[in-house]
């Protein structure tokens, strides 16, 4: 099941799965533990799953976290 998360105006994350705000370090993990998720904005419902993804790799990716990063199907299929 692909987790939904979305993300509000005042930069607050929202899990509809799991009914309730969660940091950007969750996403991260969640990825990195091969959930499937999608991020959203709220409203316009944009996709912008890449681009969050991309700001946690930033702030909480070490080395192997980014080898891991470029070896994935998510970074080919929208890069």
């Amino acid at each position: 099941m692909m987790e939904v998360i979305v993300k509000y105006p005042n930069r607050k994350f929202y899990s509809k799965l799991q009914k309730k705000h969660v940091a950007m370090v969750d996403i991260f993990l969640a990825y990195k533990d091969g959930k499937k998720i999608k991020v959203e904005t709220y409203g316009k419902k944009e996709d912008i799953t890449y681009r969050t993804l991309m700001q946690c790799y930033a702030y909480f990716a070490d080395e192997t976290d980014c080898k891991y990063l470029l070896k994935s199907q998510f970074f080919y299929k929208n890069f």
